[in-house]
């Protein structure tokens, strides 16, 4: 409104005509799964709709963490994995990420259209499990850009052990029993684990 006393302020903006991308991104991760010290293999694949790769595109990538609980579903969905404290920061996540950048840069496509980025695989500061996502924007010569992301998760173990109590609530002088088991990432039984207990209480 520039002739009323009434504005407040004003802002000026560009519409500009929407183009549909001749190409697409598509991003993959070799393994999906990995232990720290690990690294993943993203691989961006940039690739005409008409067919052939984009070669010669920028690249431009980063990766996000993620805190990462393992839980499985079924007969082990009643255990706990997790060994977050309850009684200390348990209502603000103290100690979990989200959405943290952890790693980026930038890379060209190779003359098939693609680009390898490798990332090593690491934990929290606190040592606990992520899961990483990988994003990269890729940009042809007359500047049209397409984004691809995909999804990894780095274990704290090989092994998953489980807790679970059979009462919530016991008694005094009476025993209270807690079953464990530990797991594969398939969530799988894995049998002759050594498993070391503390009893902590509040």
């Amino acid at each position: 409104y520039p002739d009323s006393d009434d504005t407040i302020d004003s802002v000026h903006f560009s519409v500009a005509e929407y183009r549909k991308p001749e190409f697409q991104v598509d991003v993959s991760a070799s393994p999906g799964r990995a232990l720290p010290g690990d690294k993943f293999d993203f691989t961006v694949a940039a690739e005409f709709f008409s067919g052939g790769g984009l070669s010669s595109a920028d690249v431009v990538w980063g990766v996000y963490a993620n805190s990462y609980s393992f839980q499985p579903a079924g007969e082990f969905g009643r255990y706990s994995f997790s060994d977050l404290d309850r009684d200390v920061g348990y209502f603000d996540r103290a100690g979990y990420t989200y959405d943290e950048m952890i790693a980026e840069g930038s890379a060209q496509t190779d003359k098939l259209g693609q680009s390898v980025i490798d990332v090593p695989a690491v934990l929290s500061e606190a040592g606990d499990s992520q899961r990483l996502s990988f994003e990269a924007s890729v940009t042809d010569l007359a500047g049209n850009s397409v984004s691809g992301r995909t999804e990894v998760i780095v274990h704290q173990s090989a092994v998953h052990v489980g807790a679970r109590s059979q009462r919530y609530v016991g008694s005094t002088e009476a025993e209270q029993t807690f079953e464990l088991v530990a797991l594969d990432w398939d969530a799988d039984p894995v049998p002759g684990q050594l498993l070391d207990v503390e009893i902590v209480e509040r």
